[in-house]
């Protein structure tokens, strides 16, 4: 419920809604065959006038599609391998080629921009993206199946809150921070794998037909951190501490083969992690990034990779109130608009 997620039990960034948005989320383990080309119509028999005409252009195959970097953005062309071969029923794989990733790490940095005091469009403008990458369902099912049943269960509440502006432009958009109890920003992500929405049926493979033909799965940590707003005139603000709370889970991108973006479609958060794993968090990320080929997405490397950082906390933020649950209901109306907006 809407009052729920309001109170003070971490749900920081999202603002829920009473839908329960659920994705059964899959793998078929293996690739998808090519259909076959067609086949070209035979030559007609030289005759008596063929000298006298010119000889037809020989038609050549398609040609690929690439981004401006050379790399394909058809997923088809992609193929999944497994960083991890002793793990032989391992489902959540690396894409091939490595490539791809660079448009699954924008799409993550435009997320944690939005958690730096940037509003979405600034972030989208600012990575070169056609759209902000997110797409609201109420209710999602990616059937790739193993065995006859999904393998992956995840729940959507809301949207980020940072997308929920007080009018249908984004001039009126709210900005947040969090800022950590040290200097460095209290965000980390990493990649955790990748799979194809389709299944083996019979030595066949088997399309599901889903609008996002790839998912990959990123986890997230969020340090202890204190969560600061502001509406877009400056009048309405808030301040509000999570100083022993750790936030973790993970969120799915689902590639758009229309936009070429990788969208958020679904996230499985956990208020909280057990002491083992506020320790241990850093060794997997280290692990995974090594396997998968991608860096530990955090704010050094957000600097590195695109020049980017936080905007300037407005003076004087540490003695705002702590009025964040009033902040919200106060767009409480701006909600639905904001679920119709992006769920195209």
């Amino acid at each position: 419920m809407f009052d729920q997620a309001l109170s003070r039990k971490g749900w920081h960034g999202w603002i829920p809604w009473t839908l329960g948005a659920v994705m059964a989320l899959g793998i078929g383990g293996c690739l998808a065959t090519r259909p076959p080309e067609a086949t070209p119509a035979p030559t007609p028999a030289p005759t008596a006038t063929a000298a006298a005409t010119a000889a037809p252009t020989p038609t050549s195959a398609p040609t690929p599609a690439r981004d401006a970097a050379g790399c394909p953005t058809d997923p088809r062309e992609w193929r999944m391998v497994n960083p991890f071969p002793e793990q032989t029923d391992r489902r959540w794989l690396r894409i091939e080629p490595d490539c791809v990733y660079q448009g699954l790490a924008k799409s993550v940095a435009a997320r944690m921009l939005i958690d730096m005091g940037w509003t979405w469009k600034e972030a989208q403008e600012a990575l070169g993206l056609p759209r902000f990458p997110l797409r609201y369902h109420p209710v999602i099912t990616l059937t790739g199946e193993v065995g006859g049943s999904p393998f992956y269960t995840a729940r959507q509440s809301g949207i980020f809150s940072a997308l929920v502006c007080d009018g249908r432009t984004p001039d009126t958009c709210p900005r947040f921070w969090q800022v950590s109890m040290d200097s460095d920003p209290p965000a980390s992500f990493f990649l955790s794998g990748c799979f194809f929405t389709r299944d083996l049926t019979a030595g066949t493979v088997r399309d599901w037909g889903m609008p996002y033909p790839v998912v990959c799965a990123v986890k997230y940590v969020i340090r202890p951190y204190q969560w600061v707003g502001q509406s877009f005139d400056g009048k309405d603000r808030f301040r509000h501490p999570y100083s022993q709370l750790w936030v973790m889970g993970s969120e799915f991108y689902g590639y758009d083969p229309g936009t070429k973006v990788w969208l958020s479609i679904g996230i499985q958060r956990y208020s909280s992690g057990p002491e083992e794993v506020r320790e241990g968090w850093r060794r997997t990320a280290e692990i995974y990034s090594q396997a998968y080929g991608q860096p530990i997405w955090d704010s050094r490397w957000l600097k590195e990779a695109f020049g980017l950082g936080p905007k300037p906390l407005p003076p004087g933020w540490q003695g705002w109130p702590d009025r964040m649950e009033e902040f919200y209901r106060s767009r409480y109306g701006a909600l639905e608009i904001a679920l119709e907006e992006w769920g195209k």
